[in-house]
């Protein structure tokens, strides 16, 4: 499991490292300041290797560590989909600011479509 304060952190330690997996994030915090928020990348293996008593499930009956149930986290885009709307909208906007991929990448993930610049 691994902990990413903040957009930027996210996208330097997963974007083009061949890493793959979902991305979960409390939607109200990402609503808020996608920028500032907290994102989490919760592999099965790590998930395999906990104890029972370590884990929960969630509303939508996604399994959890229960170490992050006050988190409230959900999950949002798998890391290769990410790194396709940066590209898409690299294609279209050479050096995008933090602040448009941000767009971006709430656009995908509330419409499922690239967001056009």
């Amino acid at each position: 499991m691994e902990e990413f304060q903040g957009l930027n952190a996210l996208i330097d330690k997963t974007v083009g490292k061949e890493i793959n997996g979902w991305i979960w994030v409390n939607l109200d915090q990402l609503n808020q300041n996608a920028i500032e928020a907290e994102y989490y990348l919760i592999d099965d293996e790590y998930l395999w290797e906990l104890d029972e008593d370590e884990v929960y499930e969630n509303e939508q009956g996604d399994e959890l560590p229960l170490s992050l149930k006050d988190k409230n986290l959900k999950s949002w885009l798998e890391i290769p989909m990410i790194e396709d709307v940066i590209s898409y909208l690299k294609h279209n906007t050479p050096k995008p600011n933090i602040e448009l991929i941000e767009k971006a990448l709430k656009y995908y993930f509330e419409n499922d479509a690239f967001l056009d610049t």
